[in-house]
């Protein structure tokens, strides 16, 4: 999952397990790996290959942290919707009806990701990419395992 903004992808830090979510520079390692699997109603879950825990919002509130922890039936803050604007690319919505943001417009590695307020800003748009291949556009990747 590659942010528009800088390019970076998502990544679980180090492979740590209960860990908030951050950008870094494409590794092709499980720590970047994400599976999206359908959880009904037009929802998505979306869980890390390495340490099988789901990106979940830590609150309700506007700059919440996303962090990875360990699956909660119909927990409402690991369901995510994907609003498709086009070019293989994406809006990912929260339960609170916020979209995934890279905090601060930060482009570095280790930014945060938090969810915030629908801008319209690049750092709001996410690429599902091929881990292998991150300079292809394969809208039809599944999780890559």
């Amino acid at each position: 999952i590659q942010s528009v903004h800088s390019g970076h992808v998502l990544d679980v830090p180090e492979g740590k397990k209960n860990t908030e979510v951050c950008l870094w520079g494409a590794n092709k390692g499980n720590n970047q790996r994400f599976k999206i699997s359908p959880a009904g109603n037009g929802t998505y879950r979306i869980r890390n290959k390495q340490t099988k825990q789901f990106l979940t919002c830590s609150g309700p509130d506007q700059g919440s942290k996303m962090v990875f922890q360990d699956g909660k039936k119909n927990d409402p803050n690991q369901l995510f919707k994907f609003e498709d604007i086009g070019d293989n690319t994406f809006l990912i919505r929260t339960c609170h009806g916020f979209v995934i943001d890279v905090e601060n417009w930060e482009t570095k590695e280790g930014a945060k990701v938090i969810q915030y307020e629908k801008n319209e800003g690049k750092n709001q748009q996410w690429r599902m990419q091929d881990p292998e291949d991150l300079t292809s556009s394969s809208s039809d990747w599944e999780g890559g395992w």
